[in-house]
């Protein structure tokens, strides 16, 4: 009887570590390594479009 309920419990805890292993995967497949890389170079950009932007329209309209 104790060694059924401990097969139960160990194939219960086996599906339990499948499903994380799979949404760790999609998680990872999702979220690829170049994402923060990605992100950090379009704020990067952004903020570098919107530092000169005033100053180009700056020289722009000096003339």
């Amino acid at each position: 009887m104790g060694s059924r309920v401990d097969a139960v419990n160990t194939t219960k805890e086996l599906k339990e570590i499948q499903t994380t292993a799979l949404a760790n995967i999609s998680n990872r497949n999702m979220q690829s390594n170049w994402e923060p890389l990605v992100s950090t170079f379009f704020a990067l950009a952004i903020l570098f479009i919107l530092f000169c932007f005033p100053v180009l329209l700056y020289f722009y309209y000096k003339k």
